[in-house]
């Protein structure tokens, strides 16, 4: 697999949306499967070990719900060409094609993503980065993408940039302080 079809893979990722409203189901599961790579830690994981961690992101990132479900996404990425599920074959599924809940606990069912997957992107760290943060950049506000790092495990990356930045004046904020006279432009105050 190159380079240009795995981040093809990432960036034609199929995100549930209604109203204006996108799951966040399936980028977080694969941010989270991201930062597993980054970490070294092994490539299929058993449903138990990251059904929690799922429900706190989706909590966390993800639209206002009453109930989350975590077993949508690990259920439904294997679509997407970038998850694999251990005994997919043998397990039952809901009128709606989701897995149960309950096989996935009993059976200790693991996923992750497939072994070419998984390799060029323990090989490759800067595609690894480049996956994830194509992931954020597609379904998350720049504000957050910090905090899903952290929350994925995903390790920081220094950018350096390529123009550099222009100096500040410092007399700016004593200039717009005088013109204003001191005072709130909104309130007055």
């Amino acid at each position: 697999m190159t380079r240009e079809k795995l981040l093809d893979l990432f960036s034609n990722l199929h995100v549930w949306k209604q109203r204006g409203v996108r799951a966040p189901h399936k980028p977080l599961l694969l941010l989270l499967a991201l930062g597993r790579v980054a970490n070294q830690e092994e490539r299929l994981v058993p449903y138990t070990r990251i059904e929690g961690r799922m429900e706190k992101l989706l909590r966390r990132f993800g639209p206002l719900r009453q109930k989350h479900h975590p077993e949508f996404p690990f259920g439904r990425l294997p679509s997407d060409s970038l998850w694999v599920i251990s005994g997919s074959e043998t397990l039952s599924r809901t009128s709606s094609g989701d897995l149960l809940v309950s096989e996935l606990r009993e059976l200790g069912v693991k996923g992750g993503f497939p072994e070419l997957v998984h390799e060029l992107l323990f090989r490759h760290p800067a595609l690894l980065q480049e996956a994830a943060q194509g992931l954020l950049d597609a379904h998350f506000p720049d504000t957050w993408h910090d905090e899903i790092r952290i929350a994925t495990g995903i390790p920081f990356t220094w950018v350096v940039r390529e123009t550099p930045q222009r100096r500040r004046d410092p007399a700016f904020r004593r200039r717009v302080l005088r013109e204003y006279q001191y005072r709130c432009a909104v309130c007055n105050y």
